[in-house]
């Protein structure tokens, strides 16, 4: 059952320590962070769920990848919503962070969605890119070094060109003539 207390200020008073405590707690607990974020969004304190959202992003619990990406779409639109003046400047930094972290993300679940279907690695290794793919955000670098270029995904690597803003017209056309080359062998 709720109780329903009739002093205003008593309530406000118990929600600040709750809150407070769930704040403290939110850094180790994938649930808790999921309360609080739901919590903020409800209040229509937009910009303290976008952070959380993506903090949960970038965190260290063990979540999928796609998990990670809906959390950060979550997160750009409550950067999108309205917020107090106050928060506007703080909010557009957001989500600028956020959307180039989308990309990153796009690229990774691009490559974990190429290595799924890829017949040319064997199972056992294919188990371990999974997994290494399907969690932590990785950068960019990582993505480019150690799936990209070893795999031989050119469109990935020029991805990364694309959302890195690489400018190395040699490397880039390089990896175009890669790309020519590998599809006129499976032709």
């Amino acid at each position: 059952k709720i109780i329903k207390l009739k002093n205003l200020s008593y309530n406000k008073t118990i929600i600040k320590y709750i809150l407070q405590y769930l704040n403290e707690k939110a850094k180790d607990s994938l649930k808790i962070s999921t309360l609080l974020w739901i919590y903020h969004s409800r209040k229509h304190q937009f910009y303290k769920a976008a952070e959380i959202l993506y903090a949960l992003a970038i965190s260290a619990f063990e979540i999928k990848l796609h998990e990670r990406i809906e959390f950060l779409a979550r997160a750009n639109g409550f950067c999108n919503s309205d917020c107090p003046p106050s928060e506007k400047q703080d909010m557009v930094r957001l989500s600028g962070i956020i959307k180039e972290l989308f990309d990153v993300t796009s690229v990774q679940d691009d490559t974990l969605v190429l290595v799924l279907t890829d017949t040319r690695i064997d199972e056992d290794t294919k188990k371990d890119l999974v997994k290494q793919l399907d969690g932590n955000i990785l950068s960019v670098s990582d993505l480019f070094n150690d799936y990209a270029v070893p795999l031989g995904y050119h469109e990935v690597a020029l991805n990364i060109f694309k959302i890195s803003d690489f400018r190395d017209q040699e490397e880039i056309m390089a990896k175009w003539e890669e790309l020519f080359e590998s599809l006129k062998r499976e032709v």
